[in-house]
């Protein structure tokens, strides 16, 4: 579906085919002067966010452009999730920035035409659901409380159920004789942008598990455990466990308590499957991986 692919530097830079498609459609449903500015005012959006993020040292890979705005891969946002939000409001910020410009510079139905396509844009990507801005702004303000991998797992459940209301209001519309394909077109666009969102947690997690220093499976040897807090998060364990020659980990809850023991396997399917986020307390209550089935 792409059909455009180049590189800037170190950057991947990939045109897909429905950004075409929406101002080709806009075009030839009579709005050509709304067709170029959409595609400025998407350019301009991208932009910003390169710019943004650029200053702040972020180390980007590939930035795919689509018709409501660009999906941003970078090796890492750095410790303070404040990084992702201010590249994420560059974007908006920079479509109402030229709205205002077009205000002063622009009349008549000229003017109109460009506010029309900078105000949808910029309130578009303001929406608090992944893969839009403000997903990205939401999941920045989370990470402090709860955690990246739940901060993403709630911003990407929102940003679903966005394209699930624009999907309805396109039926509902049609039930009213009034036919909108641009709504199904963007249903469409953010479901799968949020699919790629939780696809590329699960590959950030599986890279953070590669460099785990756990040992074989199976292995038991006396004296090679170790005592944790229930509450005590996988992500600390891990860490903590990096490098020893443990076994089994004991946990216990605020009272001493015994609650449970893991394994290495255990406690890897745990740090996969929950993030490292989540507490010992919880692991021992993950319900077993479903079997995988050999062909």
């Amino acid at each position: 579906m792409r059909v455009l692919r180049g590189r800037v530097g170190s950057l991947e830079i990939r045109i897909h085919l429905l950004t075409l498609l929406l101002p080709g459609f806009l075009w030839w449903a009579g709005h050509g002067l709304e067709a170029w500015f959409w595609l400025l005012a998407l350019f301009v959006h991208e932009a910003a966010h390169l710019v943004v993020a650029a200053a702040y040292g972020v180390e980007m890979e590939v930035l795919e452009i689509l018709p409501l705005g660009g999906r941003l891969e970078v090796r890492s946002w750095g410790e303070d999730p404040a990084v992702e939000a201010l590249v994420a409001v560059a974007g908006p910020m920079q479509n109402l920035l030229l709205l205002g410009l077009g205000h002063l510079i622009l009349t008549g139905p000229t003017e109109e035409s460009f506010a029309r396509v900078q105000t949808w844009m910029a309130l578009s990507n303001l929406f608090p659901g992944l893969p839009l801005d403000g997903g990205r702004i939401l999941r920045a303000l989370l990470v402090p409380r709860v955690g990246f991998y739940r901060a993403t797992s709630r911003a990407i459940g929102i940003g679903k159920g966005g394209a699930l209301l624009l999907f309805l209001l396109a039926l509902l519309l049609l039930l009213w004789g009034i036919a909108s394909p641009i709504l199904p077109l963007l249903s469409y666009l953010v479901w799968q942008g949020a699919e790629a969102e939780k696809e590329r947690g699960w590959e950030k997690r599986l890279k953070e598990a590669l460099h785990l220093s756990l040992p074989p499976p199976g292995v038991l040897q006396p004296g090679r455990i170790q005592v944790a807090a229930g509450k005590t998060r996988l992500g600390q364990a891990v860490s903590r466990a990096r490098g020893s020659p443990y076994t089994l980990v004991g946990i216990l809850d605020g009272q001493g308590r015994w609650l449970g023991m893991m394994d290495p396997p255990a406690l890897l399917e745990a740090y996969l499957r929950l993030g490292p986020e989540a507490t010992l307390e919880e692991a021992l209550g993950l319900p077993p991986a479903p079997p995988v089935h050999k062909l």
